[in-house]
Formats: structure tokens, sequence, C-alpha cells
């Protein structure tokens, strides 16, 4: 009795201290390798690490803690619909139940955990990336009743339980991909684009979305990269989309077939020469599409993504009436066309960006947006919202 109400204690502690870090964190939770070395076996794994608090797997940390004084196992409840752990019952469910993330994920969710603990229902604050659920280590240690600890030396989290010791290395985020941006599923959530860069005014929107935090896609033209590598290369670094706009914007349906998959194929390679990342996107010029531009970007396995609010800064050529064009109709999941290559249109994001954060926006790239609401790209078809 006494051990359960400790365990009581420690999750309303929990509860008080650590859920409020979560309600406003639209920051991005970076994907660490991790290597455990443990009486003569290695087991490799991966862990998320969101403000400091590192994230794992129940089964990983089951596999873990097997043969320890805190061993437990892990079931799905299907009646209802919850994590079900059985503290001093050994895991044994490794084989076949090990699935990697996706590889394609970007974006993760905030959500809550039900967990049934020999029988007891608890809830936690968790990440759900890639059809996995990571609960943070610090909250599994305190329901399960041991000990964690950070070496810094050798870049390793260390468990303790009553009888042993466990130690695991963790490596620093490895290659493209490995960061994933938390989405909370209660806050509006847009893609914003630029279109016909880069050029000269690009340098100046990147230092603004740098400044804030905020990621975007970038629809580029394959013939302006020569002369602006190293602001392409910026934008890539940044974490920002970079998608194909073809190579001269030139309205397609008016060019031949062959045109068509020239203008998409050597600005695929140019950017993948830059940045190292073949692009998946596509966007035709002006929009304009017809079933040879489709056929030629399904060849391509490129889905083709248009918009769901132009803000017709290329008409309008004037911060504050780009500003009014996206606050008086902006709306969740929406798709934003703007163009880097005009100053008052970097001029406009100064403004648009800091109001629309206040206003509990959360920008995501196209490819995070269509993740993030389940909307599967498919090749040679347009999509013009989340």
């Amino acid at each position: 009795m006494k051990k359960l109400i400790t365990l009581l204690l420690a999750l309303c502690l929990i509860f008080i201290i650590a859920t409020p870090a979560y309600a406003a964190n639209t920051a991005t939770a970076t994907r660490r390798d991790s290597t455990l070395h443990f009486e003569g076996r290695r087991i490799e794994f991966h862990t998320f690490d969101l403000g400091g608090q590192n994230h794992v797997r129940l089964r990983d940390l089951a596999l873990m803690l097997y043969g320890t004084s805190n061993q437990f196992d892990v079931a799905w409840n299907a009646a209802d619909r919850a994590v079900q752990l059985k503290s001093g019952a050994p895991y044994t469910r490794v084989g076949g139940e090990w699935s990697p993330m996706r590889a394609a994920t970007k974006t993760g969710t905030l959500t809550t955990a039900g967990i049934f603990l020999d029988g007891r229902e608890v809830s936690l604050s968790a990440l759900r990336i890639g059809g996995e659920t990571f609960i943070r280590l610090r909250d599994i240690s305190d329901a399960l009743g041991f000990q964690v600890r950070w070496s810094a030396p050798n870049s390793s989290i260390i468990i303790e339980t009553s009888d042993r010791q466990i130690r695991y290395s963790i490596s620093a985020s490895q290659g493209p991909g490995s960061t994933i941006r938390v989405i909370d599923p209660s806050r509006p959530t847009i893609a914003l684009t630029f279109d016909d860069g880069p050029g000269t005014h690009t340098e100046t929107v990147l230092d603004i979305l740098e400044e804030h935090g905020v990621p975007a896609t970038f629809f580029v033209i394959g013939s302006s990269i020569q002369n602006r590598k190293s602001t392409l290369t910026r934008t890539f670094r940044l974490g920002h989309e970079i998608a194909n706009h073809s190579w001269s914007h030139a309205r397609l349906p008016s060019v031949s077939t062959s045109r068509i998959r020239t203008e998409l194929e050597s600005t695929n390679r140019q950017i993948e020469s830059v940045t190292g990342v073949a692009p998946t996107l596509f966007r035709a010029p002006f929009g304009a599409v017809d079933s040879r531009v489709k056929d030629v970007a399904r060849s391509l396995g490129m889905p083709i993504i248009g918009w769901s609010l132009d803000t017709r800064d290329w008409e309008l050529r004037n911060a504050r009436a780009i500003y009014d064009s996206i606050m008086q109709t902006v709306q969740d999941r929406d798709i934003i066309l703007c163009h880097d290559i005009h100053r008052t249109t970097a001029e406009a994001m100064g403004l648009v960006i800091p109001s629309l954060l206040a206003q509990g926006f959360q920008f995501v790239t196209v490819s995070e947006l269509m993740c993030f609401f389940g909307v599967e790209l498919q090749p040679g078809v347009e999509f013009h919202h989340g």
C-alpha cells in the first residue's frame, strides 16, 4: 500500500510539473540513435529529445529492463485501447513486434497515452511519431520506481534499478529526417510556401523564418539555382523543404511532353546536386496543369502541389496589403502561396509570421502538413490543402 501511495503521488507530481511544458511546445523533437551494450547484447534503437526530455518507446525500455528487479511486460489492451504494463513480468514480445519508424514521417503529435499499470489506469503525456508512441523516460521511471541520470562525459543515460545499472549511449541526430516537428492537434496548422526563387530577397525571407523558428516549403526554379547555390544550401540546412517549380517557369501545357519532362528532371538534378537530396514535390508554374503534366509528374513519382490561399503578392507589391490578404482569410490546413523574389513579400513576412504565431497558428512544411492530416500524397495528383 505504501508503494502504491508513493506511485500515485509521483504521478500527480508528473501531471502538475510536466504537462504544461507540452501545451505550447511547437519545437522539433530530435531523433537520437541509441545503442545499449549489456551482458554481451547489443541493442540498437532510437529515442526522441524534446525540450531536453528524452522520450523512449515502452517496448524498448521493457527489453532494456529485462532480467532486472524492474522488468515488466508490455501488451495492448484492445478493449480499453490502452497499453497494459505488468511489473515484475518478463518482456516476452520481442520477436515480430519491432517495427522501425516510417522513413517518410516528418511530423509528430502531442497526445496522451492511456496506460494500465498493474491494473491501475494512468494517463501520461506522449509523442506519437510514425505510428509509434514515445513516453518521457522520467515519467516511466517514476511510475516503475527506478532512477535515471545523465552521464555527460559519456553522452549516456544511466538507468539504476535496485540490483543493476544499465547504461546506453546516445549519438547526435543522424542524417536527413532525424528531426521531427511536433504538432499540437488543438492548434491550427498551416504550410507557408514560396515560389520562383532563389532570388534577391530569399535571404531576407530566410532570416525572418529563422528568427521565428518557422519552416516553409520553397518551390524553386532550376535555372535560378546556379548563381545562388549558397542560398539554396542555407535553405536546406535550416530545415526547409525544397521542391520543384520547373526549370524555366514555362506554362507547361503549352509546350511539348518531352519539354515538360526536361523541365522537371533538370530541376530535380540541379536541386540534388546542391543539397544531396532529390525533391519529391512539384508545383506547376501558374498552377497550369493538364493531363500530360500529370502523366510526367506521375512517372517521376511527384505529387503536384497547388494552394488554398493566394496572397496575390506578385500583384499587390505592398507589404501591408499582403499582410491583410493573409490575415483576413487564413484558415487551418491552408497552403499559402507567396513569392520570395519580391522585396514587399519579404517585408510582409516580418508582419505576418509574428501575428499568426500570436494567434496560435503553427507552421509546417507541405509534406508535414499532409502527413499530419493523413493525406496520402499520390504522384501525378493535385493537392491544394491539408
